[in-house]
């Protein structure tokens, strides 16, 4: 898989149990529109769009640097959209592609 690849394709995968094989949780889709709603962010945060930006993001941190540094990237990533808007319910698709580029640029052997 190429560093511009997408970490997965579109899919709604499901946590299940190691025993039974049985789901377990929501599922990735469920997840994310619940914790937007949860955080009163737009719908269009929800989407599958923002989420494969995100994943990819994480994954060159993680690639670039450290294992460690993806759910940092991806957390300040998020303080940088908020404090562009002056309210993280107001960021939009764009302004995160537009985060992801500026954080890429930054990662080592870029």
């Amino acid at each position: 898989m190429g560093d511009d690849e997408p970490v997965t394709e579109p899919t709604d995968e499901q946590q299940t149990d190691h025993q039974t094989g049985e789901p377990v949780g929501p599922t990735l889709d469920e997840w994310t529109v619940r914790l937007a709603t949860a955080l009163d962010l737009p719908a269009e945060l929800a989407g599958l769009d923002v989420r494969q930006v995100v994943l990819d993001l994480a994954r060159d941190a993680a690639r670039a640097v450290a294992r460690p540094a993806a759910p940092l990237t991806t957390f300040l990533a998020g303080v940088a959209l908020a404090s562009a808007s002056g309210t993280a319910g107001t960021s939009s698709a764009e302004a995160v592609e537009a985060v992801a580029t500026r954080i890429r640029a930054e990662l080592p052997g870029d």
